[in-house]
């Protein structure tokens, strides 16, 4: 019995196993997420990381997210330097214009808004891409594009989940505390580990389409 239970090939050492991934691939996002200008290439590592995680076992998971860290600073500097400007130009307007009532100001309030959930349809779609494919910046962006519009109720669906889900950690206390538990222990990876099951389905449909 006890044979079985600790057999590398049991049920419950390779959930085991998936644990220690996420919350070593957690840990390791939010140490290199702390200088902000690196969070474009963070995202890439752990997305690159957890992809391999979920295809295989036995992952030096360490290994590979600093690999990839090296390897990606580019595309990540730029993803995250185009999601930090849109960010902050986007909170800038709702700031400056949040006590006007006028026709104009309501008017770039919603162009605010639009652009900022524009971006995040993007870039729900970009990270993974930048993960998985070699892409130039312009050829990626324009195919995170492409696949937001085309898969968009599973990109609403996305932003509804990750909306739902905010919205019930700023419930109260408590779960400002627990969901901030949650997440510096392994709520970043376990999010995009989910996340990767519903966009890996449609990345296949385009692994052997000329990039």
């Amino acid at each position: 019995m006890l044979s079985s239970i600790f057999n590398t090939d049991n049920w419950l050492m390779r959930v085991c196993e998936k644990i220690l991934d996420l919350v070593t691939l957690n840990l390791l996002f939010l140490i290199s997420c702390l200088p902000i200008v690196t969070i474009g290439i963070a995202k890439i590592s752990l997305y690159r990381s957890l992809q391999e995680v979920r295809e295989s076992r036995g992952v030096r998971v360490i290994r590979l997210y600093v690999h990839t860290f090296k390897a990606e600073w580019k595309h990540g500097l730029a993803l995250g330097g185009i999601e930090i400007l849109v960010s902050i130009i986007c909170l800038m307007n709702f700031l400056l214009f949040r006590g006007q009532t006028a026709m104009v100001f309501q008017g770039m309030k919603m162009l605010a808004f639009g652009l900022f959930f524009l971006m995040i349809m993007v870039m729900l779609y970009a990270y993974p891409l930048a993960a998985r494919f070699e892409q130039s910046l312009q050829e990626l962006l324009q195919t995170a594009f492409v696949l937001a519009g085309l898969h968009f109720l599973w990109t609403f669906g996305m932003l509804g989940f990750v909306a739902l889900l905010t919205f019930l950690l700023i419930g109260s206390s408590w779960t400002i505390v627990f969901g901030g538990m949650f997440f510096l222990l392994a709520g970043f990876s376990s999010l995009v580990y989910l996340q990767l099951g519903i966009l890996e389905p449609i990345f296949r449909k385009y692994d052997n389409s000329p990039q």
